[in-house]
């Protein structure tokens, strides 16, 4: 965390949008997606765009996971992002490797474009405990919680008084209006 506020505050008279390549750190442990926003945040500004890359060739997968389990990595890395403030997410692809983890995300890409209304509303709570990280957002119409857990192996208790109630697998997303 601190090293990422350090760079980006040296960096943030440099450029507009701001981001960084973590594959293997983000893949090793998800939660890292999101204390990377918040760390160029904390050294940039609270209203900096950042945009964080993925890996869309699956370069830090594990050779023993699945490309199902891997994609179920990176869609808990991508909403934890949004979760924690990214405006915009990018996929790091290679044309000479296997397009396997790069099609297989094209429903995860789906989803998020489908969500982007939800996304641009209003942010009205946001909180990151551990493994569980959550948003709201709304606006005169409607409300939606967002919630990511990063465990890979253990679930996470999400209790949001008058919002909901429940149990979140490993990695797993939700978002419920």
């Amino acid at each position: 965390y601190e090293n990422i506020k350090l760079c980006a505050k040296n960096y943030s008279g440099c450029g507009d949008v701001f981001g960084i390549n973590a594959f293997i750190d983000f893949n090793t442990y998800p939660v890292l997606a999101g204390v990377t926003v918040d760390a160029i945040k904390a050294g940039t500004g609270k209203d900096t765009p950042v945009w964080l890359f993925f890996d869309g060739n699956g370069y830090a997968k594990p050779a023993n996971l699945s490309t199902n389990d891997f994609i179920k990595v990176l869609k808990s890395q991508i909403y934890t992002a949004i979760i924690h403030g990214a405006t915009g997410i990018l996929f790091w692809n290679d044309r000479t490797e296997s397009p396997d983890v790069f099609n297989a995300l094209e429903k995860v890409v789906k989803e998020l474009e489908d969500n982007f209304p939800i996304f641009f509303m209003k942010t009205i709570a946001s909180e990151a405990n551990n493994n569980l990280h959550y948003m709201i957002k709304g606006d005169k119409k409607a409300k939606y919680l967002i919630a990511s857990n990063t465990h890979k192996t253990e679930a996470v208790e999400l209790d949001i008084p008058q919002i909901s109630k429940r149990t979140l697998a490993p990695l797993e997303v939700i978002i419920l209006p």
